[in-house]
């Protein structure tokens, strides 16, 4: 297959996946989109990866991409061994070598590694601001923002918050990003009546871009939040409401995390018939292995 050799321009907004969200990655010829199927999205990466110039900025993207999504998608095997041969290479090039340490540094808190994460993450927040200090962007102090989470260093993160409220982006994404940062920041405090507020802040927000899929993954994770401060029945609005988007956007996997969620939430409200009702439409097929557990909980207690 010939490959293009002119510089593709790409915009690959690939915005901290240990949350989850869909990502998307474009240019004038080239077009990736990445929900919840990992199949067909690693496979859609692989073959626009073929169509670019080996090496050129539009490869580099797709395999920042690439290496993203199967952490977002928990191919943990798979992404150690996509990721090994850029660990610590000086051929990849320094504007890529940060997303390349952020990545390693997930993979190795993922692994319980956690002195080796830390230097990981050190090196990709080094690298992250050295870029930031040549051409600040959205994109990139957002990375920023979610490696200083990462690093536990909660503090820094809330004042970096302050700074970029300062720069008003005229952007409903940025600032859904912003306040799931620092839901986070609240979750890990236990702070959570915070916790509640950031969330809410994020849907408002979601509510702004017309992605469904985003909307769906901004009102699961209020609905989590809810849930975690005991106001089960706001949980409840919420998580109907992620699950209503989750279907406009056909994202099954999405929809199945929602279904479960819903059937715990009625389980601590009490109404039983309501938990079955899930029990019996969840679709195995698109639930996430990690979750098969709590699903066979949830019908253990409805049967109780």
């Amino acid at each position: 297959m010939t490959k293009t050799s002119t510089p593709l321009i790409v915009n690959a907004i690939v915005l901290l996946f240990s949350l989850s969200y869909s990502t998307l990655c474009h240019s004038d010829t080239l077009s990736v989109s990445c929900g919840e199927q990992p199949a067909a999205c690693l496979q859609s990466i692989n073959e626009q990866q073929q169509r670019v110039a080996s090496g050129s900025d539009g490869w580099w993207e797709l395999e920042v991409l690439k290496l993203n999504s199967l952490f977002k998608f928990q191919k943990i095997e798979d992404l150690y061994v996509a990721l090994r041969p850029w660990i610590n290479n000086p051929d990849v090039p320094p504007q890529y070598q940060p997303h390349i340490a952020l990545i390693y540094g997930k993979w190795l808190q993922r692994r319980r590694r956690l002195d080796e994460a830390n230097v990981a993450l050190e090196q990709a927040l080094e690298g992250f601001k050295a870029l930031e200090d040549k051409n600040a962007s959205a994109q990139l102090e957002l990375k920023i923002l979610n490696t200083l989470v990462l690093l536990n260093r909660f503090e820094q993160a809330k004042t970096y918050v302050e700074q970029l409220k300062q720069k008003a982006y005229d952007s409903p994404l940025f600032y859904r990003e912003v306040y799931a940062e620092l839901a986070h920041i609240a979750h890990k405090n236990d702070a959570r009546q915070a916790h509640v507020e950031y969330r809410r802040e994020s849907v408002r927000w979601a509510n702004q871009v017309p992605d469904e899929q985003q909307k769906a993954i901004a009102y699961n994770n209020y609905g989590v939040a809810l849930r975690l401060n005991g106001d089960y029945k706001q949980a409840e609005q919420a998580l109907l409401k992620a699950a209503e988007h989750a279907e406009q956007a056909h994202d099954l996997h999405q929809l199945q995390k929602i279904r479960l969620r819903l059937g715990e939430v009625y389980v601590s409200l009490g109404e039983p018939q309501k938990a079955q009702h899930y029990v019996d439409i969840i679709d195995l097929q698109h639930l996430n292995k990690s979750q098969v557990a709590r699903y066979r909980n949830l019908a253990r207690s409805v049967k109780m």
